[in-house]
């Protein structure tokens, strides 16, 4: 089963499944971009220690469109897209596409998700957090 709120997970490394992982912003990304042009997103994680293997490994992240966790699987939107890769325990910031902010911005998405295939890629993510920076 996916955990969405407490550790972001993607890959397999028991053989039970592929986890995807998530962050739910609900609304607030796009209010606080209403009215005003956003030029640049960053987001921070760190790779949880006991995921996986030690060395760098590629986040897969999506887009999504849900507020809060959902019932069932969580649908994947626009991605992958590998834009940080980070050892056990390293933190790491990832600038998001144009495309991305400006979904975020618009509220068409309304958070990041992450998900993987297997073994290699197999690995738990904390952080999340945005921030936004605006065009004077």
């Amino acid at each position: 089963p996916d955990d969405y709120a407490s550790t972001p997970t993607q890959g397999d490394w028991t053989g039970g499944g592929n986890r995807r992982g998530a962050w739910f912003y609900g609304s607030k990304i796009a209010q606080a971009c209403a009215g005003k042009t956003v030029a640049k997103m960053t987001v921070q994680f760190t790779r949880r220690r006991g995921s996986g293997v030690n060395a760098k490994r590629p986040m897969h992240l999506y887009l999504h469109n849900y507020t809060s966790a959902p019932g069932g699987q969580l649908n994947l939107g626009a991605g992958p897209e590998e834009l940080v890769s980070l050892s056990v325990g390293a933190k790491g910031t990832a600038t998001l596409p144009a495309s991305w902010r400006n979904a975020l911005a618009s509220g068409s998405a309304r958070g990041l998700a992450i998900y993987a295939s297997g073994r290699n890629d197999y690995a738990a993510f904390t952080g999340g957090t945005i921030t936004i920076t605006f065009s004077a």
